[in-house]
């Protein structure tokens, strides 16, 4: 689906650089299924993210609708027990150069390495599916003050503007400030009730197309050795990617 704006959800220039740091079985397995794997967000090891802010949790205990079996949903309910579940999501870096503090945190190995893209391929890497993929910058602050949604008198309406960001999506592109070094871009998506449930996270298909459009280049871990270099050469050219050009860290 090809990507659309929406009010609510910021993006850096088309032009500006994102990265995406991982181990190499990581980046195996998207050769080896041309998909990105996206992941729940009570999967993440920060407990935070995603979660309600306080005055919205305290004024979501609205109800909302049935639960199959007997009972209510309120809204702050229905959004733990069914949106996230159902609504993972995929982060990215965006950055003018590699960082130390990245490398370290998001890899294990020096066979890792890390993907160059740019914020205009990672929107359109996704154009081949029927997917809606929302994109933006996340905040990062103190979000404690935050308002109250309002989403029956707002957005469930016949007024409500469709272009507007879903208040459900909101706290998903909130993070502490403790996490500002990782200037992150995230991707967030809806699994279809037919892919459900989903454990830990699920792997939209965007084709080797859509691998070719997101990837810019690749570089490799700081401390990587030819050898290392060797072997993710061969790996690439065994999937079909041999175009896609493999360089050295500019840290090294």
């Amino acid at each position: 689906m090809p990507f659309t704006p929406m009010t609510g959800l910021e993006l850096p220039d088309d032009t500006a650089v994102v990265w995406r740091y991982m181990d190499l079985w990581k980046f195996q397995s998207i050769l080896e299924t041309s998909t990105l794997y996206f992941v729940r967000s009570d999967r993440f090891y920060d407990p935070w993210d995603s979660v309600l802010p306080p005055k919205w949790r305290i004024r979501m205990q609205r109800v909302m609708c049935d639960r199959p079996n007997g009972g209510k949903y309120t809204e702050a309910a229905w959004y733990e027990e069914r949106e996230i579940p159902t609504n993972p999501i995929l982060c990215w870096n965006y950055d003018e150069s590699e960082s130390e503090r990245m490398w370290r945190e998001y890899t294990s190995c020096t066979d890792a390495l890390v993907i160059r893209s740019t914020v205009c391929r990672f929107k359109e890497c996704f154009s081949s599916t029927s997917v809606e993929v929302r994109i933006g910058q996340v905040n990062y602050g103190d979000h404690d003050g935050l308002d109250d949604p309002k989403f029956f008198e707002v957005f469930r309406g016949d007024d409500a503007p469709s272009a507007r960001l879903n208040p459900w999506y909101v706290p998903r592109y909130l993070k502490r400030l403790d996490f500002a070094y990782e200037k992150e871009i995230r991707a967030t998506i809806h699994v279809n009730r037919e892919d459900q449930p989903i454990d830990t996270g699920y792997n939209l298909a965007i084709g080797s197309s859509g691998i070719c459009t997101l990837i810019k280049s690749i570089h490799l871990h700081p401390n990587a050795t030819s050898e290392q270099r060797k072997q993710l050469k061969s790996l690439m050219d065994k999937y079909g990617f041999c175009d896609i050009p493999i360089q050295a860290s500019t840290l090294s």
